[in-house]
């Protein structure tokens, strides 16, 4: 007996919508394309608590500019 899962469906339309929603948006920034940068080659950090999106993004810059001797960035 195959067992299938209830939530396909849910997360299929959410794909569906989330993929809908991303081709309407505007073009990524210049700001936006090095966040996703530096999120892809860096380890991800571990968070306690509940931060903001702004102070999070502030942290992990600060940390993966510092962990590659880029000082001059910050």
């Amino acid at each position: 007996m195959k067992r299938t899962s209830r939530w396909r469906p849910v997360l299929g339309a959410t794909a569906l919508a989330i993929g809908a929603l991303s081709a309407c948006s505007d073009q990524p920034g210049e700001e936006e394309i090095r966040y996703a940068e530096d999120y892809g080659g860096h380890a991800p950090l571990a968070v306690v608590g509940y931060p903001s999106v702004g102070s999070l993004r502030m942290a992990q810059e600060i940390v993966w500019r510092t962990a590659d001797g880029d000082t001059e960035a910050l």
